[in-house]
Protein backbone atom coordinates (compact mmCIF):
# COMPACT_ATOMS: atom_id res chain seq x y z
CA UNK A 1 0.00 0.00 0.00
CA UNK A 2 2.85 2.16 0.45
CA UNK A 3 4.11 2.00 -2.62
CA UNK A 4 1.48 2.56 -4.05
CA UNK A 5 1.03 6.01 -2.37
CA UNK A 6 4.62 6.48 -3.58
CA UNK A 7 4.12 6.12 -7.21
CA UNK A 8 0.54 8.07 -7.32
CA UNK A 9 2.37 10.87 -5.25
CA UNK A 10 5.43 10.67 -7.75
CA UNK A 11 3.18 10.87 -10.89
CA UNK A 12 1.23 13.50 -9.89
CA UNK A 13 4.47 15.69 -8.71
CA UNK A 14 6.33 14.67 -12.15
CA UNK A 15 2.88 15.81 -13.78
CA UNK A 16 3.04 19.92 -11.94
CA UNK A 17 6.17 20.10 -12.63
CA UNK A 18 5.34 19.69 -16.47
CA UNK A 19 2.57 22.37 -15.76
CA UNK A 20 5.23 24.36 -14.01
CA UNK A 21 7.94 24.22 -16.17
CA UNK A 22 5.45 24.90 -19.44
CA UNK A 23 3.94 28.05 -17.53
CA UNK A 24 7.29 29.56 -16.81
CA UNK A 25 8.41 29.56 -20.65
CA UNK A 26 5.21 30.79 -21.12
CA UNK A 27 5.75 33.65 -18.83
CA UNK A 28 8.93 33.82 -20.23
CA UNK A 29 8.41 34.38 -23.60
CA UNK A 30 5.96 37.19 -22.60
CA UNK A 31 8.24 39.21 -20.56
CA UNK A 32 10.70 39.00 -23.66
CA UNK A 33 8.95 39.83 -26.25
CA UNK A 34 7.27 42.91 -24.14
CA UNK A 35 10.11 43.66 -22.47
CA UNK A 36 8.05 44.39 -19.26
CA UNK A 37 8.76 42.68 -16.16
CA UNK A 38 5.38 43.14 -14.77
CA UNK A 39 4.14 40.38 -16.02
CA UNK A 40 6.37 38.02 -13.93
CA UNK A 41 3.67 38.71 -11.57
CA UNK A 42 1.91 35.26 -13.12
CA UNK A 43 4.55 33.86 -11.17
CA UNK A 44 2.57 33.36 -7.85
CA UNK A 45 0.62 31.36 -8.88
CA UNK A 46 3.20 28.47 -8.41
CA UNK A 47 3.75 28.67 -5.19
CA UNK A 48 -0.62 28.23 -5.18
CA UNK A 49 0.18 25.17 -7.21
CA UNK A 50 2.67 24.03 -4.75
CA UNK A 51 -0.14 24.47 -2.01
CA UNK A 52 -2.50 22.52 -3.57
CA UNK A 53 -0.31 19.74 -4.29
CA UNK A 54 -0.20 19.40 -0.32
CA UNK A 55 -3.55 19.72 0.00
CA UNK A 56 -4.36 17.36 -2.22
CA UNK A 57 -1.25 15.09 -1.13
CA UNK A 58 -2.56 15.46 2.54
CA UNK A 59 -6.59 14.89 2.20
CA UNK A 60 -6.84 12.89 -0.94
CA UNK A 61 -5.05 9.11 -0.71
CA UNK A 62 -6.19 8.63 -5.01
CA UNK A 63 -3.84 11.45 -5.77
CA UNK A 64 -6.87 13.27 -7.86
CA UNK A 65 -9.95 15.24 -6.89
CA UNK A 66 -13.22 13.70 -8.44
CA UNK A 67 -14.84 16.25 -9.93
CA UNK A 68 -12.63 19.10 -10.31
CA UNK A 69 -8.63 19.07 -10.84
CA UNK A 70 -7.20 22.36 -9.14
CA UNK A 71 -3.33 21.36 -10.75
CA UNK A 72 -4.95 21.98 -14.79
CA UNK A 73 -7.18 24.73 -13.37
CA UNK A 74 -4.07 26.64 -12.18
CA UNK A 75 -1.80 25.92 -15.17
CA UNK A 76 -4.09 27.40 -17.12
CA UNK A 77 -4.82 30.53 -15.17
CA UNK A 78 -1.09 31.00 -16.00
CA UNK A 79 -1.10 30.27 -19.55
CA UNK A 80 -4.48 31.39 -21.19
CA UNK A 81 -3.30 34.97 -19.36
CA UNK A 82 -0.23 34.47 -21.03
CA UNK A 83 -1.84 34.06 -24.41
CA UNK A 84 -3.97 36.92 -24.45
CA UNK A 85 -1.28 39.64 -23.53
CA UNK A 86 0.58 37.61 -26.90
CA UNK A 87 -2.89 37.77 -29.29
CA UNK A 88 -4.03 41.50 -27.78
CA UNK A 89 -0.50 42.91 -28.64
CA UNK A 90 -0.68 41.61 -32.12
CA UNK A 91 -3.87 43.37 -32.40
CA UNK A 92 -2.65 46.70 -30.98
CA UNK A 93 -0.09 46.23 -33.46
CA UNK A 94 -1.87 44.97 -36.61
CA UNK A 95 -4.47 48.71 -35.24
CA UNK A 96 -1.75 50.54 -35.61
CA UNK A 97 -0.56 49.57 -39.15
CA UNK A 98 -4.10 49.98 -40.45
CA UNK A 99 -4.54 53.26 -39.54
CA UNK A 100 -0.92 54.70 -40.89
CA UNK A 101 -2.58 53.08 -43.90
CA UNK A 102 -5.02 55.16 -43.64
CA UNK A 103 -7.92 52.58 -45.04
CA UNK A 104 -10.40 50.58 -42.66
CA UNK A 105 -10.57 48.50 -45.88
CA UNK A 106 -7.16 46.10 -45.31
CA UNK A 107 -6.09 43.87 -42.07
CA UNK A 108 -2.59 43.58 -42.15
CA UNK A 109 -2.90 39.90 -41.03
CA UNK A 110 1.21 39.01 -42.14
CA UNK A 111 4.21 41.52 -41.19
CA UNK A 112 6.77 41.73 -43.37
CA UNK A 113 8.88 43.89 -45.41
CA UNK A 114 7.26 42.07 -48.38
CA UNK A 115 3.60 42.64 -47.12
CA UNK A 116 4.03 46.18 -45.79
CA UNK A 117 5.32 47.32 -49.16
CA UNK A 118 2.52 45.04 -50.64
CA UNK A 119 -0.32 47.12 -48.40
CA UNK A 120 0.98 50.64 -49.69
CA UNK A 121 -0.48 49.91 -53.59
CA UNK A 122 -3.78 50.17 -51.52
CA UNK A 123 -2.97 53.43 -49.38
CA UNK A 124 -1.87 57.25 -50.68
CA UNK A 125 1.59 56.77 -48.86
CA UNK A 126 5.27 55.25 -49.28
CA UNK A 127 6.82 52.96 -47.13
CA UNK A 128 9.23 54.90 -45.73
CA UNK A 129 5.89 56.82 -44.12
CA UNK A 130 4.29 53.90 -43.24
CA UNK A 131 7.68 52.30 -41.18
CA UNK A 132 8.11 56.03 -39.81
CA UNK A 133 4.70 55.70 -37.99
CA UNK A 134 6.19 52.63 -35.68
CA UNK A 135 9.54 51.57 -34.35
CA UNK A 136 11.77 49.61 -36.78
CA UNK A 137 11.77 46.72 -34.49
CA UNK A 138 7.97 46.43 -33.78
CA UNK A 139 7.50 43.92 -36.61
CA UNK A 140 9.80 41.69 -35.80
CA UNK A 141 8.88 41.63 -32.40
CA UNK A 142 5.14 40.98 -33.73
CA UNK A 143 6.42 38.20 -35.50
CA UNK A 144 8.29 36.67 -32.51
CA UNK A 145 4.81 37.52 -30.80
CA UNK A 146 2.99 35.05 -33.00
CA UNK A 147 5.32 32.31 -33.15
CA UNK A 148 5.38 32.11 -29.78
CA UNK A 149 1.39 32.02 -29.17
CA UNK A 150 1.44 29.65 -31.67
CA UNK A 151 3.41 27.48 -30.11
CA UNK A 152 2.28 27.90 -26.71
CA UNK A 153 -1.19 27.04 -28.25
CA UNK A 154 -0.18 23.67 -29.53
CA UNK A 155 1.73 22.80 -26.49
CA UNK A 156 -0.59 23.81 -24.22
CA UNK A 157 -3.04 20.95 -25.78
CA UNK A 158 -0.78 18.71 -25.55
CA UNK A 159 0.87 19.28 -22.18
CA UNK A 160 -2.77 19.01 -20.96
CA UNK A 161 -3.50 15.39 -22.30
CA UNK A 162 -0.35 14.36 -21.86
CA UNK A 163 -0.65 15.53 -17.88
CA UNK A 164 -4.16 13.91 -17.93
CA UNK A 165 -2.43 10.21 -18.88
CA UNK A 166 0.11 10.42 -16.07
CA UNK A 167 -1.83 11.99 -13.82
CA UNK A 168 -3.16 9.48 -11.06
CA UNK A 169 -6.56 8.19 -12.26
CA UNK A 170 -8.15 8.73 -9.12
CA UNK A 171 -11.75 7.05 -9.20
CA UNK A 172 -11.79 6.61 -13.14
CA UNK A 173 -10.69 3.47 -14.39
CA UNK A 174 -8.60 1.93 -17.35
CA UNK A 175 -11.27 2.10 -19.81
CA UNK A 176 -12.65 5.39 -19.14
CA UNK A 177 -9.33 7.06 -18.82
CA UNK A 178 -8.42 6.00 -22.59
CA UNK A 179 -11.82 7.21 -23.73
CA UNK A 180 -11.04 10.31 -21.87
CA UNK A 181 -8.12 10.76 -23.86
CA UNK A 182 -9.37 10.26 -27.10
CA UNK A 183 -11.99 12.69 -26.68
CA UNK A 184 -9.46 15.42 -25.46
CA UNK A 185 -8.05 14.54 -28.76
CA UNK A 186 -10.53 15.37 -30.64
CA UNK A 187 -11.22 18.50 -28.40
CA UNK A 188 -7.71 19.84 -29.36
CA UNK A 189 -8.32 19.82 -32.47
CA UNK A 190 -11.34 22.00 -33.01
CA UNK A 191 -9.55 23.97 -30.26
CA UNK A 192 -6.78 24.70 -32.13
CA UNK A 193 -8.49 25.58 -34.97
CA UNK A 194 -10.89 27.97 -33.74
CA UNK A 195 -8.20 29.83 -31.68
CA UNK A 196 -5.39 29.78 -34.58
CA UNK A 197 -7.59 29.92 -38.03
CA UNK A 198 -10.16 31.84 -36.93
CA UNK A 199 -8.20 34.58 -35.60
CA UNK A 200 -6.06 35.23 -38.37
CA UNK A 201 -9.20 35.71 -40.56
CA UNK A 202 -8.65 39.28 -42.47
CA UNK A 203 -12.40 40.03 -41.47
CA UNK A 204 -11.77 39.42 -37.58
CA UNK A 205 -7.97 40.28 -36.93
CA UNK A 206 -8.63 43.87 -36.93
CA UNK A 207 -11.83 43.83 -34.52
CA UNK A 208 -11.42 44.46 -31.59
CA UNK A 209 -14.72 43.25 -30.17
CA UNK A 210 -15.44 40.00 -31.97
CA UNK A 211 -11.42 39.09 -31.16
CA UNK A 212 -12.02 39.63 -27.81
CA UNK A 213 -15.10 37.39 -27.93
CA UNK A 214 -13.67 34.81 -29.58
CA UNK A 215 -10.61 34.57 -27.29
CA UNK A 216 -13.14 34.24 -24.10
CA UNK A 217 -15.23 31.66 -25.99
CA UNK A 218 -11.38 29.60 -26.50
CA UNK A 219 -10.54 30.24 -22.85
CA UNK A 220 -14.22 29.44 -21.46
CA UNK A 221 -13.95 25.30 -23.64
CA UNK A 222 -10.15 25.09 -21.84
CA UNK A 223 -11.88 24.62 -18.57
CA UNK A 224 -13.17 20.90 -19.33
CA UNK A 225 -9.87 20.23 -19.09
CA UNK A 226 -10.20 21.13 -15.24
CA UNK A 227 -13.19 18.83 -14.73
CA UNK A 228 -13.55 15.48 -13.83
CA UNK A 229 -15.13 12.46 -15.13
CA UNK A 230 -15.67 14.07 -18.39
CA UNK A 231 -15.77 10.71 -20.15
CA UNK A 232 -18.84 8.18 -20.81
CA UNK A 233 -18.80 5.06 -18.50
CA UNK A 234 -18.05 2.19 -20.36
CA UNK A 235 -20.30 -0.27 -21.58
CA UNK A 236 -20.67 -3.00 -19.18
CA UNK A 237 -18.30 -6.50 -20.35
CA UNK A 238 -19.86 -10.12 -20.01
CA UNK A 239 -16.79 -12.38 -17.70
CA UNK A 240 -16.28 -15.73 -18.52
CA UNK A 241 -15.04 -18.47 -16.37
CA UNK A 242 -13.09 -17.96 -12.95
CA UNK A 243 -13.33 -13.92 -13.74
CA UNK A 244 -17.25 -14.15 -13.73
CA UNK A 245 -19.28 -12.95 -10.93
CA UNK A 246 -21.35 -14.74 -8.72
CA UNK A 247 -25.03 -13.85 -8.82
CA UNK A 248 -24.82 -12.89 -4.77
CA UNK A 249 -22.07 -10.46 -5.31
CA UNK A 250 -24.03 -8.92 -8.25
CA UNK A 251 -26.77 -8.82 -6.53
CA UNK A 252 -24.86 -6.86 -3.98
CA UNK A 253 -23.00 -4.38 -6.44
CA UNK A 254 -26.71 -2.97 -7.47
CA UNK A 255 -27.86 -2.95 -4.09
CA UNK A 256 -24.88 -0.66 -3.24
CA UNK A 257 -25.58 1.68 -6.28
CA UNK A 258 -29.56 1.84 -5.85
CA UNK A 259 -29.09 2.50 -1.82
CA UNK A 260 -26.21 6.00 -3.33
CA UNK A 261 -29.26 6.82 -5.77
CA UNK A 262 -31.87 6.58 -3.20
CA UNK A 263 -29.58 8.77 -0.60
CA UNK A 264 -28.32 11.06 -3.27
CA UNK A 265 -32.10 11.47 -4.72
CA UNK A 266 -33.17 11.93 -0.78
CA UNK A 267 -30.84 14.88 0.12
CA UNK A 268 -30.79 16.77 -3.29
CA UNK A 269 -32.93 15.42 -5.63
CA UNK A 270 -33.48 13.36 -8.57
CA UNK A 271 -32.02 15.94 -10.63
CA UNK A 272 -28.61 15.63 -8.89
CA UNK A 273 -28.76 11.85 -9.58
CA UNK A 274 -29.55 12.14 -13.38
CA UNK A 275 -26.39 15.07 -12.92
CA UNK A 276 -23.59 12.32 -10.88
CA UNK A 277 -25.08 8.89 -11.78
CA UNK A 278 -25.32 8.69 -15.44
CA UNK A 279 -23.29 10.42 -18.07
CA UNK A 280 -25.96 13.53 -18.10
CA UNK A 281 -22.51 15.47 -16.90
CA UNK A 282 -20.09 14.41 -19.16
CA UNK A 283 -22.86 15.65 -22.42
CA UNK A 284 -23.97 18.88 -20.74
CA UNK A 285 -20.47 19.71 -19.88
CA UNK A 286 -19.29 19.49 -24.03
CA UNK A 287 -22.55 21.21 -25.15
CA UNK A 288 -22.10 23.99 -22.58
CA UNK A 289 -18.41 24.41 -22.89
CA UNK A 290 -17.65 23.71 -26.12
CA UNK A 291 -19.92 22.89 -29.72
CA UNK A 292 -22.37 24.95 -28.52
CA UNK A 293 -20.61 28.16 -28.23
CA UNK A 294 -18.16 27.29 -31.10
CA UNK A 295 -20.76 26.78 -33.45
CA UNK A 296 -23.09 29.94 -32.27
CA UNK A 297 -20.00 32.32 -33.21
CA UNK A 298 -19.17 30.02 -36.00
CA UNK A 299 -22.85 31.02 -37.47
CA UNK A 300 -22.47 34.45 -36.24
CA UNK A 301 -19.39 34.69 -38.05
CA UNK A 302 -20.58 33.17 -41.64
CA UNK A 303 -23.67 35.27 -40.82
CA UNK A 304 -22.39 38.44 -39.96
CA UNK A 305 -18.87 38.59 -41.40
CA UNK A 306 -19.69 36.90 -44.40
CA UNK A 307 -16.58 34.46 -43.95
CA UNK A 308 -16.83 31.99 -46.79
CA UNK A 309 -14.32 29.34 -45.91
CA UNK A 310 -14.02 25.62 -46.44
CA UNK A 311 -12.53 24.81 -43.17
CA UNK A 312 -15.07 27.24 -41.17
CA UNK A 313 -18.27 25.26 -43.02
CA UNK A 314 -16.42 21.92 -42.14
CA UNK A 315 -16.10 22.26 -38.43
CA UNK A 316 -19.56 24.38 -38.22
CA UNK A 317 -21.12 21.63 -39.52
CA UNK A 318 -19.15 19.16 -37.17
CA UNK A 319 -20.60 20.89 -33.87
CA UNK A 320 -24.05 21.22 -35.54
CA UNK A 321 -23.77 17.34 -35.81
CA UNK A 322 -21.96 16.91 -32.70
CA UNK A 323 -24.95 18.48 -30.73
CA UNK A 324 -27.51 16.68 -32.80
CA UNK A 325 -26.24 13.22 -31.79
CA UNK A 326 -25.26 14.69 -27.88
CA UNK A 327 -28.99 15.60 -27.65
CA UNK A 328 -30.13 12.70 -28.95
CA UNK A 329 -27.93 10.57 -26.07
CA UNK A 330 -28.81 12.73 -23.79
CA UNK A 331 -32.73 11.48 -24.77
CA UNK A 332 -31.65 7.84 -24.80
CA UNK A 333 -29.46 7.95 -21.14
CA UNK A 334 -32.81 9.98 -19.91
CA UNK A 335 -35.24 7.56 -21.13
CA UNK A 336 -33.35 4.27 -20.09
CA UNK A 337 -32.66 6.11 -16.27
CA UNK A 338 -36.34 6.42 -16.07
CA UNK A 339 -37.14 2.76 -17.05
CA UNK A 340 -34.49 1.31 -14.69
CA UNK A 341 -35.92 3.56 -11.70
CA UNK A 342 -39.10 2.00 -12.47
CA UNK A 343 -37.79 -1.15 -12.96
CA UNK A 344 -36.17 -1.11 -8.88
CA UNK A 345 -39.33 0.66 -7.82
CA UNK A 346 -41.25 -2.61 -8.94
CA UNK A 347 -38.94 -4.81 -7.78
CA UNK A 348 -38.41 -3.50 -4.49
CA UNK A 349 -42.37 -3.71 -4.31
CA UNK A 350 -42.18 -7.41 -4.47
CA UNK A 351 -39.51 -7.81 -2.13
CA UNK A 352 -41.47 -5.75 0.33
CA UNK A 353 -45.04 -7.79 -0.51
CA UNK A 354 -42.63 -11.02 -0.31
CA UNK A 355 -41.23 -10.16 2.75
CA UNK A 356 -44.63 -8.51 4.85
CA UNK A 357 -46.69 -12.27 4.88
CA UNK A 358 -43.53 -13.65 7.22
CA UNK A 359 -43.72 -10.75 9.59
CA UNK A 360 -47.71 -11.81 10.25
CA UNK A 361 -47.24 -15.73 10.33
CA UNK A 362 -46.26 -18.76 8.58
CA UNK A 363 -49.08 -17.80 5.61
CA UNK A 364 -50.70 -15.33 4.88
CA UNK A 365 -52.90 -13.73 1.65
CA UNK A 366 -52.04 -11.11 -0.17
CA UNK A 367 -52.90 -9.61 -3.72
CA UNK A 368 -54.18 -13.13 -4.09
CA UNK A 369 -50.82 -15.10 -3.80
CA UNK A 370 -50.21 -17.25 -0.71
CA UNK A 371 -46.99 -17.25 1.10
CA UNK A 372 -45.74 -20.21 2.73
CA UNK A 373 -42.79 -20.79 4.70
CA UNK A 374 -39.85 -21.91 3.43
CA UNK A 375 -38.93 -25.60 3.06
CA UNK A 376 -35.65 -25.35 5.50
CA UNK A 377 -37.75 -23.16 8.10
CA UNK A 378 -40.41 -25.64 8.38
CA UNK A 379 -37.46 -28.34 8.79
CA UNK A 380 -35.85 -25.83 11.68
CA UNK A 381 -39.36 -25.75 13.34
CA UNK A 382 -39.96 -29.33 13.58
CA UNK A 383 -36.38 -30.16 14.57
CA UNK A 384 -36.58 -27.93 17.30
CA UNK A 385 -33.14 -26.02 17.90
CA UNK A 386 -31.91 -28.47 19.76
CA UNK A 387 -32.01 -31.71 17.85
CA UNK A 388 -28.71 -31.60 15.19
Amino acid sequence: MAKMQFQTALKATIVRIAFMGHALAAVFATVYTSQNSLYWFLSVAFIVMGLEMLITYTFNETGEWKWFIPSSFIYLAIVVPVIWFLELDQLRFRKELQKSLGTESICPVTISATDIESYTCFANKTLADIESSFGGQEAEVYGLQNEFSTILQQTLMMVLILGRWMMPRGQLTRDQLSQLLLVYIGMAADMLEFSLETLNIEQIACNREIFIAILAVWSWSLLQFSLGLTATKGPKRRAFGKVKRSETEEKEREEKRRSKREKLAKSHGTLAVLLCGTEVWALLTSVVLQDGPYFITRIYLIIAFRVIDQTMFFFTCKNALLLILQFYRLYVVLNESAKSDKKNRASRNDVEQGRRPRANGNHAVGNGNVHAIQLDEVTELHDGPGRR
